[in-house]
């Protein structure tokens, strides 16, 4: 992945991930052939680390392209048919390749899923080495939305945001990426989003303070967790107004290098050593290095702010009856801190309900925090070093 790219919400993280989970665990659930979640859409995480390669010449033929084939193929031999996606994103080390070496992947892409009609196709572009040409490619290949890594001044991000607005892209995000503290950098990169005018701007959780109050008072709201959309929901070139959404709880397939994937109740992740991810390929085998087996208690928390992240609030009968608990009870141990938020005007809570106030939208980041048991569990151990 591309330092400065945003990863995908997950939770766990991959910091709970151990070596003992492997690759044959996740073939063992993709064979079993009724097991829930495996035949519903998916999403597609396609990766290649930056340098996607040392053989930067490698052009049309690149042999990381062709592992990531090898790797599609693994699935789709697992299924026994092609998956039907959703979304489908490519990493940054994905769209520096040349134009025909994009035109390949889609199509390998195509050889062993189906893209449904409305499937939203993610391009995510360091705008230091795009060039009008690749812009050109990704939209001639079908990118529904482009995303921008926006980094130092902005003045590169806002070039691409241009010409992505005048290929007519059907949305284009810039997704802000600034070491924590450089503060004055930020601002100057902000000012110059504002101007360009993406449809979505994704902050880092770290700017979520006077950045995100600057943002509201250049007319956009807080659509979803950290992320800013214009009030009108047209900025300039925008035909799509809903909001950002995490994954859903359908699988997510990930192809390459160091991606992070979650089939069931499996979360993954494949071999970050490139060696080792070859051999891997090289063998016939998924290339997994480790993972996760989610726990219920997991998968509730993880529903629970995932809700929280693209709607702001949590419909409290759906999730027990969904994950068959009793919701006050089992998050009695959460239940002051949220009261907490509420008492701050940032929450509302009622018996069918729980939803973030429009100020409380900014604090979402830490109305999840109060969920993620595993964090807490981490924290208290640190505090009894005896514990560990």
């Amino acid at each position: 992945m591309h330092p400065t790219e945003t990863p995908r919400w997950i939770y766990p993280g991959a910091d709970w991930f151990v070596e003992a989970f492997g690759a044959s665990v996740v073939r063992a659930w993709l064979e079993r052939h009724a097991a829930p979640g495996w035949w519903q859409p998916v999403t597609l995480d396609v990766a290649l680390p930056d340098p996607a390669c040392e053989r930067r010449d490698c052009g049309d033929s690149c042999v990381c392209l062709l592992r990531l084939e090898a790797e599609m193929a693994l699935y789709h031999a697992a299924r026994k048919e092609p998956a039907d996606v959703l979304e489908m994103k490519w990493s940054c080390g994905v769209t520096s390749r040349s134009p025909a070496a994009l035109a390949g992947l889609r199509d390998a892409v195509e050889r062993h899923f189906r893209l449904t009609a409305n499937a939203n196709r993610v391009a995510v572009i360091d705008p230091t080495g795009a060039a009008d040409a690749s812009l050109a490619t990704l939209h001639a290949l079908g990118t529904t939305t482009l995303r921008v890594v926006s980094l130092g001044d902005g003045k590169e991000a806002v070039s691409t945001i241009t010409t992505a607005r005048r290929l007519e892209f059907r949305r284009i995000e810039a997704v802000v990426s600034v070491t924590p503290g450089l503060q004055r950098e930020v601002e100057s990169l902000i000012e110059r989003l504002i101007a360009a005018a993406p449809d979505r701007i994704v902050l880092p959780s770290a700017y979520m303070g006077h950045v995100a109050q600057r943002l509201i008072g250049a007319g956009r709201s807080c659509v979803a967790r950290n992320v800013f959309a214009s009030r009108s929901g047209q900025s300039a070139g925008s035909r799509r107004t809903e909001p950002l959404k995490p994954p859903s709880t359908g699988s997510v397939i990930a192809l390459g290098q160091r991606s992070i994937g979650r089939v069931g109740p499996l979360s993954y992740q494949n071999h970050r050593a490139p060696g080792a991810y070859l051999a891997a390929l090289e063998q016939g085998a998924l290339p997994i290095e480790r993972g996760l087996l989610l726990t219920h208690d997991d998968i509730v928390r993880g529903l629970v702010m995932a809700s929280l992240s693209a709607d702001f609030s949590i419909d409290i009968a759906m999730v027990e009856a969904a994950c068959g608990i009793d919701f006050r009870r089992y998050f009695r141990a959460e239940w002051n801190a949220l009261r907490d938020f509420e008492d701050m005007g940032a929450l509302s809570i009622d018996a069918a309900h729980l939803a973030l106030t429009p100020q409380g939208r900014l604090v979402c980041d830490d109305v999840c925090r109060v969920f993620d048991q595993r964090a807490r569990m981490l924290t208290e151990a640190c505090e009894r070093p005896h514990l560990l």
